[in-house]
Order: C-alpha cells, then structure tokens, then sequence
C-alpha cells in the first residue's frame, strides 16, 4: 500500500486523482457542455415554432408545442432537471410538429442528445 501527503488549496472545477492506477475524470463538466447543447438546440425550435405559429395562427398542434418546448426548456435550465418529464414533453412536441420537416428534424436530434444526457 502506498502513502500519500496531498494538500489541495482550491478544488472548484478541477479534476485530480490520488492513488495507484487512479484516473482523474470530470463528468459534470461533459454533461455541462451536452446540456448547453440540448438548450441552444431547444432556443432555436422555440424560435422555429414561435414563427410557424405566426404564419399559422390557427394551428392548435404547434401552439402546444411551441408550449411544451417552453416547458422544457425550463425544466433543463432547473437546478434538477426530470428526465422523465423532458422525454415526454419532447415525445409530445414531435408528435405535435408531424408534417413539418424542419421542425421534426430539429425535435429528433433533441431527443437524440437528451437520450445520450439521462
């Protein structure tokens, strides 16, 4: 058994690993930047959606889906994120967005990066 003196000053948003054949990783930092990923991707649907519901106004489906992706873009930024929640919310908007290419595609690869998140 090895001994080791270890004295750290300041730890915050670092990655060390003490010990024999010890490997150091920083997963809150990866999931970090996934999840600014998943929001931005989020930001330009509600965009996209805001305005098919402009040229659209009659369009019930993406109302609530221009709703539902508010909702989850809320919960994503909260402090504990449900996936559960997001799953479905996400499930719902692309049933919601069914038809419309663009917004399908945008939806897919959402659910694509929240799968590989939670």
């Amino acid at each position: 058994m090895s001994k080791y003196r270890v004295e750290i000053d300041h730890a915050d948003n670092s990655v060390f690993a003490i010990g024999d054949k010890a490997i150091a990783s920083n997963i809150a930092d990866s999931r970090s930047a996934d999840m600014e990923a998943v929001i931005a991707e989020l930001d330009k649907l509600i965009v996209l959606l805001d305005s098919y519901r402009a040229d659209n106004p009659d369009s019930e489906a993406i109302r609530v889906s221009a709703k539902r992706a508010k909702k989850a873009r809320k919960e994503l930024a909260s402090q504990e994120p449900n996936p559960a929640l997001i799953h479905r919310l996400l499930a719902n908007i692309y049933e919601g967005v069914a038809g419309v290419d663009a917004l399908v595609d945008i939806v897919s690869k959402l659910q694509a990066l929240i799968s590989h998140i939670f």
